[in-house]
């Protein structure tokens, strides 16, 4: 496959945003620790060979090349979030439109190159990748499913993903804003908080010290998908 048509995508307030100008991509990688198994004495190992045993799964860094444009918020947002130390949740989607490559991670690197009078201004923005990535596709997910779920300041366990109905979450704050797209823009969904309604981009009001019903329901023609995220309120 070609690489003209890649995209590199930021998760923000529910939907994926592009970033424009990028001129390459360099996914992460990861790599497997392995630790030295073998003993004085094995029944199955009589030549004296040194055994393994995989452990750890590390995961590298990610890194784009941008033609940087000074006025681009989505560009500068990168340093933003270096600075606040913030986790992204990023894809990589490829020319097919359909599959892409995601993971969490952070921005460890933000370096503008050299300005020079014959070249154009390039920015490097460098990720550290932060649990496992993933390849998915989004035209094998059915269309009555959400894309992405995201509770500001509410971190979801699981992590989000299309097929996973069930959530549960933790927030001391009062309130906390609902962010959500569906895969299938001809799809209709209903959300409520504690049997009440609930607008996507908009807050969600806690009752205070108890657990919290989130349902959203995706409907489309015949076919409907339950998501429920449990929310405690601590006190």
């Amino acid at each position: 496959m070609w690489g003209i048509g890649t995209r590199f995508q930021v998760l923000k307030n529910g939907s994926w945003d592009d970033i424009s100008g990028i001129k390459s991509i360099t996914p992460p990688g990861m790599t497997t620790d392995m630790a030295d198994a073998t003993v004085l004495f094995s029944e199955t190992n009589t030549d004296g060979v040194e055994e393994k045993q995989p452990t750890l799964h590390r995961t590298g860094e990610a890194t784009l090349v941008l033609l940087f444009e000074p006025g681009n918020e989505k560009q500068k947002d990168f340093l933003q979030n270096q600075r606040g130390r913030n986790k992204l949740t990023v894809r990589i989607l490829y020319p097919d439109n359909a599959n892409y490559y995601q993971f969490d991670g952070y921005v460890s690197g933000f370096e503008q190159g050299d300005i020079t009078p014959e070249g154009l201004l390039e920015t490097t923005v460098t990720f550290t990748s932060s649990g496992a990535p993933k390849f998915g596709d989004t035209a094998g997910i059915a269309s009555t499913k959400l894309e992405s779920l995201v509770i500001d300041g509410v971190e979801l366990t699981p992590a989000f993903s299309p097929n996973e109905r069930s959530y549960f979450g933790e927030t001391d704050d009062a309130k906390n804003e609902l962010h959500y797209a569906l895969v299938d823009q001809g799809a209709s969904a209903v959300a409520t908080i504690n049997s009440l309604p609930a607008d996507n981009n908009a807050d969600l009001n806690w009752v205070t010290g108890e657990d919290n019903y989130l349902k959203i329901v995706v409907t489309k023609d015949d076919a409907e998908t339950i998501y429920l995220v449990v929310v405690k309120h601590n006190e």
